[in-house]
């Protein structure tokens, strides 16, 4: 098992990413594949809540999965749909990537609720990322990465 990408999307635009490992996409368009990838998710997962009346928790596909958790806050009277997601290969584990992810998406909405604004600077949420690794611990790595990385402690 090992996680990709990590992102969390604010009413469809992507205000927070972390790259654990490149995706099979080109250097010079992967910025704006990240950008693709949160606005199909949130229309998708939108889809899903308002048509079907139900929740998306993850898609599978040939090489990747994808685990999702989302939640609707609301901030000074405005509704913020606020996902976050995880790319892994096709051997995550979705149920523990699933707790790791929700924690992650709760924590950053107590950091950050009452900062949103309806532009965003992007650049506060870079202190996150620590947070980040303290809930997924070693969960991103690929298996070579955590042998590799218990013999060089």
């Amino acid at each position: 098992m090992a996680i990709f990408e990590m992102g969390i999307i604010k009413n469809g635009v992507l205000i927070f990413s972390k790259t654990f490992y490149p995706l099979d996409a080109d250097v010079k368009t992967r910025a704006r594949d990240q950008n693709l990838r949160s606005q199909i998710l949130s229309s998708i997962i939108h889809f899903a809540n308002n048509c079907l009346s139900t929740e998306v928790e993850y898609f599978v596909m040939r090489k990747y999965q994808i685990a999702i958790a989302s939640q609707q806050v609301i901030v000074r009277g405005g509704k913020n749909f606020v996902v976050a997601y995880v790319i892994g290969d096709s051997d995550l584990e979705v149920e523990i990537v699933n707790e790791s992810l929700e924690r992650v998406l709760s924590n950053f909405i107590e950091k950050y609720q009452n900062e949103w604004g309806i532009v965003e600077n992007t650049a506060k949420y870079s202190a996150f990322e620590k947070i980040l690794f303290d809930i997924f611990g070693d969960l991103h790595y690929r298996p070579s990465d955590r042998v590799r990385k218990l013999f060089n402690t």
